[in-house]
């Protein structure tokens, strides 16, 4: 059984994600995943799901709730959300929680499973808004370039972070996942929407595109799928390396294939991917320079 923290609540029944659609199930079963492996006693868990003004049953109504989360879990022997005196207690590993990441660089409770995504989050903003700036005055190669050499660098900074296995180092941990974050915002995850529609010829540009996206999107979905597994399998360091080695692979390829499509027009692009990477202005240079040869 796994289970995402690290946004939406949503739990993993046999190959789909599900989300908790009622609220009230979902704050019993995110304190629970927070606190998992200890009890956590039903007042606490009253408190959590109404505050200060809880309702009279409030006991029968949280034992309701766990009752539909045993169901939703598939826990008909009550082996996973099991009862404990005062309350409840749920029985998952850290590596079926996506909060594994931070515990494992050092960073526990609260403050691993909200602040530190939190301001993750902020700072992928803070890249996307720099990239806009950014697109139109120095390319779109630079830009995407430069956001893969940091998801390289970071990769490299995580590399041995876990490779040290010391909580001495885990404050560098999470600068290295700043930096290979804001790194793929800061390019693919700003530009490929903008690249994917400036890169191709007019009568490719539809097909060109739709794969551009889709394995975009299915690579995501690919890391987001085996990224839990991953970690638990080959580690932090053994994990972070296979990332930074499929990073510099998209350097060598954006560097070696992909165009900079700034200020280009279509007619440009056509004939850049027609005459073996060169732009008109290049084709007429080279025109010129034959005969002064000669």
């Amino acid at each position: 059984m796994k289970f995402r923290l690290l946004g939406p609540l949503e739990v993993r029944v046999g190959e789909e994600w599900k989300g908790i659609g009622a609220p009230k199930w979902r704050s019993v079963l995110a304190a629970l995943l927070i606190n998992a492996g200890q009890i956590v006693s039903a007042d606490a868990l009253i408190n959590e799901v109404w505050g200060d003004v809880p309702p009279a049953k409030a006991a029968n109504l949280i034992s309701i709730y766990v009752l539909r989360l045993r169901r939703l879990l598939g826990d008909a022997d009550s082996s996973l959300l099991v009862t404990r005196a005062p309350g409840y207690q749920l029985r998952v590993a850290a590596a079926d929680t996506d909060a594994l990441l931070f515990e494992a660089m050092g960073f526990e409770g609260n403050f691993a499973l909200l602040v530190l995504p939190a301001l993750i989050q902020l700072a992928s903003l803070a890249a996307v808004l720099v990239s806009l700036v950014l697109v139109d005055r120095i390319g779109r190669r630079p830009i995407l370039l430069s956001g893969i050499a940091a998801m390289i660098l970071g990769d490299a900074v995580l590399v041995g972070v876990f490779a040290a296995k010391s909580s001495a180092v885990s404050g560098l941990g999470y600068v290295g996942l700043l930096m290979f974050t804001m790194g793929f915002t800061f390019g693919f995850g700003a530009l490929v929407w903008v690249y994917a529609g400036e890169s191709f010829p007019a009568h490719l540009r539809s097909l060109g595109s739709s794969m551009m996206l889709t394995a975009n999107l299915t690579a995501n979905a690919l890391v987001a799928a085996v990224f839990l597994t991953m970690l638990n399998t080959l580690g932090g360091a053994g994990m972070f390396t296979v990332f930074a080695l499929l990073a510099c692979a998209g350097l060598v390829m954006v560097y070696r294939f992909a165009p900079e499509t700034k200020g280009r027009q279509l007619e440009d692009i056509r004939h850049f991917w027609e005459n073996n990477g060169r732009w008109p202005d290049e084709t007429t240079s080279a025109a010129t320079d034959v005969p002064a040869c000669r």
